[in-house]
């Protein structure tokens, strides 16, 4: 994911890796080595890793809940992204290196985002007979098989 920045915020807060990608840029056989670094549109870039469970840890229970403040939530998501500074003019495109330790505020306000339409979504479901919620899981699941390289699979604990 990425979100715009201008030229004089990533110069004051971004120095090093505006170097960064100007020197790889100029290292490039790109038409546009010579262009001036405030010719460049700037993007704070993100790519955030995911969990991932097996299904035997889903039916052992072995895997980790959800976060379920803001304050874990925003912990969770900062040990699983990393950051970096774009710089682009027309076909060029160059990364700096990771932006560590600080998470940009950008990138925080996206997750706030995110996180408050979860929550809504979360009361609302909760508020949901099991029928209604019955009946959207299956909508939901039909648009996914839709889009094709999805398959859906229930799972359930033997008895011993």
């Amino acid at each position: 994911m990425k979100k715009e920045i201008s030229y004089a915020d990533a110069k004051t807060r971004y120095p090093e890796h505006v170097a960064d990608i100007m020197a790889q840029l100029r290292a490039s056989t790109s038409k546009e080595r010579e262009r001036d670094e405030s010719e460049l549109r700037y993007f704070v870039s993100w790519c955030q890793g995911s969990q991932s469970i097996t299904p035997a840890q889903f039916l052992a229970e072995k895997h980790q809940p959800e976060p379920n403040t803001w304050e874990s939530y925003l912990e969770d998501m900062k040990s699983r992204v990393l950051v970096c500074l774009k710089g682009s003019i027309k076909r060029a495109c160059k990364y700096s290196k990771p932006i560590t330790p600080e998470v940009p505020e950008e990138i925080i306000q996206c997750w706030r985002k995110g996180w408050e339409r979860q929550q809504a979504d979360r009361e609302r479901v909760s508020k949901m007979t099991d029928d209604e919620r019955n009946a959207e899981i299956t909508d939901l699941v039909g648009q996914l098989q839709g889009m094709g390289g999805f398959a859906a699979f229930t799972f359930k604990k033997q008895q011993n």
